[in-house]
């Protein structure tokens, strides 16, 4: 289910100029996924805006996008709005924001200027006593209880159903989502906002003589937030939500208060329970507290960073001692830097990794952009097993929570050939405690192939895993017709699997795919049909998301 947000094109006449919208498309790369939460490493500084439309543009990843919730200078949270796929941290995204665009109209259709009225005479007497005092009055501040409340947000269902009968298979899925986010501002005339994020999911399963079904809803956010705002010297929140400065300790239910100073920091702390990372989300036995210094140049500045603190407890037992280290720099307009570390300090009592300290999850991103013709970047990961009394990860082996260990490193370039063309390329290496892989892709987008509204793209990937060694190709073609987007797919993928029970036979998949999508005022409508075949492999799908955005 692939939805393409529609290009407007409204014409509005403004003296001599005319006015229309557009997307501006931003690189990025995500540095980040926690729960349905991904980070990114740009923010208002590179022109993102609150509800853009985060594309995820790796080709392993079909139909996926997420929209921007929470901004920074140079980052930003997006919420993943689909249940899947979930991708993984160094994947290149999109950022689609709508913008204004100022157009000159042409001569003849330039509308004549009307004579400027008299102005009518002064209601009030200007006071002369005072030589010094300004002419104009200054612009003063609304009030919270003095503006009006603001209500916007969105409601959408998404249908899922798969046919699996390839080999001696006879399978059918189901999954159906109701769900609904959306913000109030100023509802209580304090200047404050109301979040809400929930989800009713109902998951449906017939494999051979057996079948189950599952209804479940949850409550993903729900939190009430003031302050933060411009000259405010404080911020707090409380409820059911992810911290805007410290996101990576996760979902919070509880409160967060921070002092903003002058100097641009952020000094605060918060505390409550942590919903287990699971669907349901029980609440299970796990609380704590943290404490955060969060350095945030008001207009971006070339340097960012949090330093932060957190200790938990399960059922009443010490449990997780964290501390964690963020930072975006930009030393040059072309040049930007992002890294993070999370440290977890151990203690006598964690009896598989002993006392010492280990970082558990280690990112750095350096990303160049001379102009907006060209870039690249270059990412290095490690990440390691965390020991917690918490459930995240009771069932993994000692061996692999003391040994297991999983390194990347993430090259990427893009360059626009010509104005309608666009080169990428992407390779990445990685290795864990047992075995070590490989991949990459090269890829070219064509705009305005026949027309403005049509585009193509196709790429060559290739892969070296540990079960499986590959090379693939994807192809894809899309348009506009009367408001309708459509989008037609095939992927080709052969393969040898390793380690299994068919060793060292080769395979080959297709997949043909085509989304429809098209907007009908608040509206959104988007339908994805697909159908993989190849040895042993025959599986269709079919997708819908409704969406109505108020």
């Amino acid at each position: 289910m692939h939805r393409v947000l529609s290009i407007l094109f409204a014409g509005v006449l403004i003296c001599s100029a005319a006015v229309v919208r557009a997307q501006d498309i931003i690189e990025a790369e995500i540095t980040a996924v926690t729960g349905t939460s991904i980070y990114l490493d740009v923010g208002e500084s590179s022109g993102v805006v609150r509800d853009s439309v985060v594309r995820l543009t790796t080709g392993e990843i079909s139909g996926q996008y997420a929209v921007v919730v929470d901004l920074a200078p140079n980052s930003c949270r997006a919420e993943l709005q689909l249940e899947s796929p979930i991708p993984e941290v160094g994947d290149p995204v999109t950022v689609e924001v709508l913008v204004k665009i100022v157009e000159p109209l042409e001569e003849d259709t330039k509308p004549k200027q009307p004579a400027v009225p008299d102005h009518p005479p002064w209601q009030r007497a200007v006071d002369t006593t005072d030589a010094d005092a300004p002419l104009l009055a200054p612009a003063v501040r609304r009030r919270p209880e003095e503006r009006p409340t603001k209500f916007h947000g969105r409601i959408f269902n998404q249908i899922r159903y798969t046919r699996d009968s390839g080999g001696n298979r006879d399978n059918d899925y189901t999954f159906f989502r109701l769900g609904a986010r959306f913000e109030v501002s100023n509802p209580f005339q304090n200047g404050g906002r109301l979040l809400f994020r929930g989800n009713l999911d109902h998951r449906g399963s017939d494999i051979s003589s057996a079948s189950e079904s599952d209804t479940e809803g949850r409550i993903e956010r729900l939190s009430y937030a003031v302050g933060g705002l411009a000259h405010s010297p404080y911020r707090a929140e409380f409820g059911r939500f992810y911290s805007v400065f410290v996101p990576e300790i996760g979902l919070i239910d509880g409160a967060e208060a921070a002092l903003l100073t002058r100097g641009n920091w952020r000094i605060g702390a918060g505390a409550g329970l942590y919903p287990a990372p699971f669907v349901d989300r029980d609440l299970g036995d796990d609380y704590g507290v943290h404490f955060f210094a969060d350095y945030r140049p008001d207009r971006g500045g070339a340097m960012s960073g949090t330093l932060a603190y957190q200790q938990t407890w399960h059922k009443g037992a010490p449990d997780q001692n964290l501390l964690i280290g963020r930072f975006n720099a930009k030393p040059t307009k072309e040049l930007s830097v992002y890294g993070l570390a999370l440290v977890n300090l151990y203690t006598d009592s964690d009896t598989v990794k002993g006392s010492g300290v280990e970082l558990t999850q280690g990112n750095i991103n350096v990303r160049y952009r001379p102009d907006r013709s060209k870039g690249g970047s270059i990412g290095y990961s490690r990440t390691r097993y965390a020991e917690l009394k918490r459930r995240d990860l009771d069932l993994l082996p000692d061996t692999i929570l003391r040994d297991g260990q999983v390194d990347r490193i993430t090259v990427s370039a893009w360059v626009r050939a010509t104005d309608d063309i666009r080169l990428t390329a992407r390779a990445n290496r990685w290795s864990d405690q047992s075995d070590d892989g490989y991949g990459g892709q090269l890829g070219v987008e064509w705009y305005e192939i026949w027309r403005d509204t049509a585009s193509a793209r196709a790429s060559v990937f290739f892969t070296n895993g540990t079960f499986s060694d590959g090379v693939g190709a994807r192809f894809r073609v899309g348009d506009r017709f009367r408001g309708v987007d459509v989008d037609l797919r095939y992927d080709i993928f052969s393969y040898t699997s390793q380690g299994q029970i068919a060793n060292n036979e080769t395979r080959t998949r297709h997949t043909v795919q085509s989304d429809v999508s098209w907007d009908a005022g608040p509206w959104n409508y988007s339908i994805d049909v697909s159908y993989t075949f190849g040895d042993s492999e025959s599986t269709y799908g079919i997708r819908s998301l409704i969406e109505y955005r108020f």
